[in-house]
């Protein structure tokens, strides 16, 4: 994974497919920008992702203002790529900015973790794991506060507060 930046946005490229994967998990807007071999852009091509959702039973993603699968988002990506073409995510730097905690578990985040959720979040140094809805329709979700290294889900059987536990030190230990 490479970053780069220009006047607005940190540009990341030179993904192995688990980055890309974990990196169109996280409730981060931007977009994939393909480049030809000269470089020159393709913006026609551009896929802008802004919200990471579930609908109907399905992990689905808002590419271009149209929600759709993730198989079909990473389709038209390899199309693009068998084509010749490169890509990369551009991020707005403010965006980047907030979230950078959460950027930098791209390449560590265990990969059953990345299939399993819906998003991952960052906000005021806090993760959000968010994963589909338990079948009696409550939420599964997971909050990693920062502050105090502490964990709060909710599970099945109702909320769940793990603190003071010496094997938690950081998102890391719990995610990576």
């Amino acid at each position: 994974m490479k970053l780069s930046k220009n006047k607005e946005n940190i540009i990341i490229s030179n993904l192995k497919q688990t980055e890309i994967f974990a990196l169109l998990k996280f409730q981060i807007p931007g977009i994939i920008k393909f480049s030809d071999a000269a470089g020159y852009p393709k913006e026609e091509l551009d896929l802008t992702l802004t919200e990471r959702v579930f609908e109907n039973n399905v992990q689905m993603i808002t590419v271009n203002e149209e929600v759709i699968s993730y198989q079909s988002l990473i389709k038209q990506i390899q199309t693009s790529m068998s084509a010749g073409l490169t890509y990369s995510l551009w991020i707005l730097k403010p965006i980047f900015a907030k979230n950078e905690p959460l950027l930098a578990l791209a390449t560590s985040i265990r990969e059953e973790i990345i299939e399993s959720c819906v998003y991952i979040n960052y906000d005021r140094e806090v993760f959000g794991i968010i994963n589909k809805p338990l079948k009696n329709g409550d939420s599964d979700k997971m909050y990693y506060f920062e502050i105090n290294n502490s964990i709060l889900a909710f599970v099945k059987d109702g909320p769940v507060i793990i603190q003071d536990n010496p094997s938690i030190n950081s998102i890391e230990d719990v995610i990576c």
